[in-house]
């Protein structure tokens, strides 16, 4: 309080404890939040082999099998997400002139492939319209992670078409689902964060896709945000460092 030179030692490194005592917070309750998210698909394992072990004859090995891949890709995607989180701001993101258009097209494919996996038999896949074209100066590996999470969410919500449109230095992705209320577009950034509405994480997400593209886009010098698509489902929008 006197201004003196222990005052101007002590201001920083009280600044310097609080920003660990908060990083140490949320670590502590990304663990907490990690492990009862990674109890679900596990706990749905271990019920399914001690039904199949105590009924061998109710439970067919086909019935088995179908059970146990759904918990297991379930269980894949949150682990994969758990690492790229995990690593985030553990290493230099490269910087090059990247094709944006090049790489949506390169996304695109692989997130329909993985829709029409999760979806009931008989469950058309939306359609996906790619337009526009443009650049970024990113890393095309992290920056290729943040728009698929943006498709994947955009596909799982979607009642029938997904528009990516691509100009310089960003990415659109429109879907016609059912959208995001105002008041819930930024919660739905916090991890594990579940809606009440028909776009929770149930519907095949673990509940990361939204924090990971925003934390890659943010960690590339560029930000994803979520708007109202004029026909009320949810325009997400993905920017990215380019030179004018």
């Amino acid at each position: 309080a006197g201004g003196d030179e222990l005052g101007a030692l002590a201001r920083p490194l009280n600044d310097m404890l609080d920003r660990l005592e908060s990083s140490a917070a949320r670590q502590r309750a990304f663990v907490a939040d990690a492990a009862h998210e990674l109890r679900s698909p596990v706990a749905a394992l271990r019920v399914s082999v001690e039904i199949a072990q105590e009924h061998p004859e109710a439970y067919t090995s086909a019935e088995l099998a179908d059970d146990l891949a759904t918990e297991v890709q379930r269980l894949d995607r949150l682990v994969d997400d758990l690492l790229v989180l995990a690593r985030l701001g553990a290493t230099t993101a490269r910087r090059e002139t990247v094709d944006l258009r090049g790489l949506v097209d390169g996304v695109v494919p692989g997130s329909v492939l993985a829709a029409g996996a999760s979806r009931p038999a008989g469950s058309p896949v939306p359609r996906v319209e790619t337009t526009g074209a443009g650049a970024a100066e990113t890393d095309p590996s992290a920056a290729g992670r943040a728009v698929r999470n943006l498709v994947d969410n955009a596909l799982r919500h979607a009642s029938s078409r997904v528009l990516v449109q691509v100009s310089d230095g960003e990415v659109v992705v429109v879907d016609d689902g059912p959208g995001i209320a105002a008041a819930d577009r930024e919660r739905v950034f916090e991890r594990f964060t579940r809606l009440e509405d028909g776009r929770q994480r149930d519907a095949g997400g673990s509940g990361l896709g939204l924090s990971i593209a925003r934390e890659v886009a943010r960690e590339l010098g560029g930000d994803v945000r979520l708007d109202e698509a004029p026909g009320g489902g949810v325009r997400a929008t993905v920017s990215l460092p380019h030179e004018a």
